[in-house]
């Protein structure tokens, strides 16, 4: 399955258009969803930018111990789905995506890792394909 994973607010906290504080939790479930066999690819609003936030990006996701680098990333942002984890074509991991878990810091919305790590491991997202 494709997964798409938006950086500022999921993988680090918000802080545009800097990268923030890591986001605890982030780097074990990306690294289960790849030992699964799902792809990630980055789908950030940095992504349709012509600077270097999308390449501080993906320099940040190297420093993860994740079992793949991840490096592959849309053109441009791609508005996220639902978070529908009942047979999705795709699934967002994104903190603007409905129903994914989230905290609230500063204002700023950030993905809770360990609830979204507990509903996908619910839901078979980590049974090896």
């Amino acid at each position: 399955m494709i997964i798409y994973l938006d950086i500022d607010g999921t993988v680090c906290r918000f802080a545009f258009p800097h990268i923030g504080r890591y986001n605890e939790g982030c780097q074990e479930v990306l690294y289960k969803l790849q030992d699964a066999g799902h792809q990630i690819i980055i789908n950030s609003v940095r992504c349709g930018l012509m600077d270097d936030t999308l390449q501080e990006a993906i320099d940040f996701l190297a420093t993860l111990n994740t079992k793949e680098p991840i490096t592959d990333h849309t053109l441009e942002k791609i508005v996220p789905d639902l978070w529908n984890l009942n047979n999705p074509p795709c699934l967002f991991l994104d903190d603007i995506s409905i129903g994914i878990p989230t905290e609230i810091e500063k204002g700023n919305l950030y993905v809770n890792w360990f609830k979204v790590d507990k509903q996908l491991e619910e839901n078979g997202f980590y049974k090896k394909k």
